[in-house]
């Protein structure tokens, strides 16, 4: 007798069922179960969402102090007979598929189950009399090919745009995967939940095998530590293994995020108000020297790739990165000249050269911007050499963890090797932190600080702030000497403004961010997205060519902006 609708939910136990009896259910086909955490009366749903057709539900939980991320995925809503289906068409992709050591690589394998997926699926429903319509197809197929050559239900965790951190502790499936998210909450930006999934030991072997593949780096007892990125899953993950975790393989995963970060994207989250974006934006468009500094988790990539935005597209950068966060696909498909080179980590990773290595050859290959992903090694020596010689002519932006501008220059100086007077070639260190605004659980990243590296007359290292945090306003704020700062003073001197005019560039900059940041009309694009930010600055420079000031710039900008293509 033939079915159809077989993805429609049956008889077979569905999700509120898991929630309601607290137990773990795993279609015969996948690896991962599905359960519950504990949900009592005091559970709040506060966000609900779908990710490729799988349902997220985000509580908060009052008694446990703690949050939930609940996966409905459409495995939880198969019909017995789509079961049935998928389980035998998986059986049927194995004993016809080629020979392991004819694919080459998982996305082979993938392509492979895409071409022959939907033909074993179809063969089988004939062999048990089943009629599954051409959109059950579909989606019978791409469960196949994810729980086959894909990695299971833990691609629906890597395709949400909400999560940033993924945690799976040894040993595998005892303990659910634990995530750090940022939900879509106003005032909330990271929460840590944990999930309704756990992982087995099949699922860590299928993306050991993917990092393996992807990074050609050995993973055993002689090298139990394993980082790359995740090739197709815009994520950098780390591995560890016995004997450095004596109970297993445990993994935390990073993903990068899918829409670039902008600088009116984020003063829109809160993380900066729109006058410190505005000097931001200044100082990157007048090439100054600047660190943007904070702990793991404050935001610091997010906020040096909304600063490359801020360049001219027709200014070159290179960038170098061991594990590729920074945005720079998304920056060339917007017109940026950006070359980005891949350097080795501190245990291996993707390329022939040490950072220290590809930055010397970064200076000789012509004026460029250049951009690190992060200072931790020998090259920071190269670096400020560079910038004391005059190699590094453009702007240079990098991040460094330091909780303080202090500590910055101590970690620079004291563990980095590079001398106190070759630290001044720092202009400004942008300091981030993660707040628990009123002893909340849940962090806010903020700037917490913008200050000025300056060398006295004995040669001694000091800061002043620009931009100060203020707690009543929870926010930093433009400092007291931040109208007659060197900074400013630095570009008045090169564009020949006197520092009254820098002032109210910074201004207009500003301005223009908190137009950018704010809310988009129903339907229309969003400003805030990285198109709009290249635009908006394009139609900037337009004015300041025609030699327009203060509001007549304002309003030429306006005209120019809203008539440019979108």
């Amino acid at each position: 007798m033939a079915a159809t609708g077989v993805i429609r939910p049956s008889q077979s136990v569905t999700f509120a069922g898991i929630i309601r009896s607290q137990r773990q259910v795993r279609p015969r086909f996948a690896v991962s179960w599905l359960g519950s955490p504990p949900i009592d009366s005091t559970a709040e749903l506060m966000a609900h969402y779908e990710v490729r057709g799988a349902k997220v539900h985000l509580y908060q939980s009052a008694r446990w102090a703690d949050w939930l991320y609940l996966l409905d995925p459409p495995e939880a809503h198969l019909t017995r007979q789509a079961v049935r289906l998928l389980h035998a068409a998986k059986d049927a992709l194995i004993r016809s598929g080629p020979p392991p050591e004819a694919v080459l690589s998982f996305r082979q394998a993938e392509a492979h189950v895409r071409r022959h997926g939907r033909e074993l699926l179809v063969s089988e429903a004939e062999r048990y009399g089943l009629a599954p319509s051409p959109q059950d197809l579909d989606g019978l197929a791409a469960l196949l090919e994810r729980h086959t050559a894909g990695l299971g239900m833990l691609e629906y965790l890597l395709a949400d745009a909400c999560v940033e951190d993924l945690y799976l502790d040894a040993p595998a499936g005892q303990a659910p995967l634990r995530l750090t998210l940022s939900p879509p909450l106003p005032g909330i930006q990271t929460v840590r939940a944990r999930s309704n999934l756990q992982a087995r030991s099949e699922d860590l072997l299928g993306l050991l095998s993917k990092i393996r593949q992807g990074s050609g780096r050995p993973f055993s007892e002689a090298v139990p530590v394993l980082e790359a990125a995740l090739v197709g899953h815009e994520a950098r993950v780390t591995a560890i293994g016995p004997p450095l975790s004596p109970d297993g393989v445990a993994i935390a995963l990073r993903r990068h995020s899918t829409e670039p970060w902008t600088l009116p994207r984020l003063v829109r989250s809160g993380m900066l108000t729109a006058q410190a974006a505005g000097f931001l934006a200044l100082a990157v468009d007048g090439q100054r020297t600047l660190l943007v500094a904070g702990p793991r988790g404050s935001g610091k990539t997010a906020l040096l790739g909304a600063l490359m935005a801020e360049l001219p597209r027709a200014q070159r950068t290179l960038t170098i990165e061991d594990t590729l966060e920074l945005p720079v696909p998304a920056l060339q498909r917007a017109g940026y000249a950006v070359q980005r080179l891949a350097i080795r980590g501190g245990i291996g990773g993707l390329g022939e050269l040490s950072a220290e290595e590809a930055l010397r050859v970064s200076l000789r290959l012509g004026e460029s911007a250049v951009v690190l992903g992060e200072v931790r090694g020998r090259e920071a020596q190269v670096l400020y050499e560079g910038m004391r010689t005059g190699s590094a002519s453009a702007a240079v932006m990098g991040t460094i963890h330091g909780a303080t501008a202090q500590a910055v220059l101590d970690r620079v100086v004291h563990d980095l090797g590079v001398p106190p007077e070759a630290f001044a070639a720092t202009e400004l260190i942008v300091q981030l932190a993660g707040r628990r605004e009123q002893g909340r659980l849940e962090q806010a990243r903020r700037l917490s600080s913008i200050e000025e590296v300056f060398v006295d007359d004995e040669g001694l290292v000091g800061f002043v702030p620009l931009f100060a945090w203020d707690q009543t306003r929870g926010a930093a704020l433009a400092a007291e000497r931040f109208p007659s700062s060197r900074t400013l003073r630095r570009l008045a001197a090169a564009w020949s403004l006197t520092s009254e005019e820098a002032c109210e560039v910074a201004e207009i900059r500003a301005a223009i961010i908190a137009r950018l940041e704010a809310p988009a009309p129903p339907g229309g694009p969003d400003p805030c997205r990285l198109e709009a930010t290249a635009r908006a600055n394009a139609a900037y420079w337009q004015a300041v060519r025609q030699g327009l000031r203060g509001q007549e710039l304002l309003a030429h900008w306006e005209r120019e902006y809203g008539a440019a293509p979108r």
